[in-house]
C-alpha cells in the first residue's frame, strides 16, 4: 500500500509540472539562448523578438539589462514559465517569461528593487 501511495504521489507531482526556486533551476535550450541574447544585446525586447514575442503591452526597451538569472520555473498545461531576475543600473527586476512550443507567449513584471 505504501509503495502504491509513493507511485501515485510521484505521478501526480510530475503531471502538475516542475517547480524549483533556487540556483539549480533547469532551463530549456530556448530559455538559455534567450538569456544569452539578453547578455549580448542588453535588451529584453531584442531577445524576445527573436522568439516570436511582440512586446506591445510592456515597454521593456527602456532599460539596458544584464546578468539574467532564472530563480524558479513551473510547467503547466503545455506552458513553461520562468521567473527571471535581471539587473539594470542600481535596480533589479523580477519578470516572468512564459513559453509554449518554442515561442515566448507572455512577459510580465513581478517586481523591481533598488540594490543600494
Amino acid at each position: 500500500m505504501k509503495k502504491l501511495f509513493l507511485i501515485v504521489a510521484f505521478i501526480m507531482a510530475t503531471s502538475v509540472g516542475f517547480v524549483s526556486c533556487n540556483e539549480s533551476v533547469e532551463v530549456s535550450p530556448d530559455m538559455a539562448a534567450f538569456m544569452e541574447v539578453i547578455n549580448s544585446s542588453k535588451s529584453i525586447d531584442e531577445a524576445a523578438a527573436k522568439y516570436g514575442y511582440s512586446n506591445d503591452d510592456m515597454p521593456l526597451a527602456f532599460y539596458d539589462v544584464k546578468e539574467p538569472s532564472v530563480t524558479a520555473s513551473i510547467t503547466e498545461d503545455g506552458e513553461t514559465c520562468y521567473d527571471l531576475n535581471v539587473k539594470h543600473g542600481d535596480v533589479d527586476s523580477d519578470i516572468t517569461v512564459c513559453w509554449s512550443a518554442g515561442k515566448i507567449v507572455s512577459i510580465s513584471l513581478l517586481s523591481f528593487a533598488n540594490t543600494n
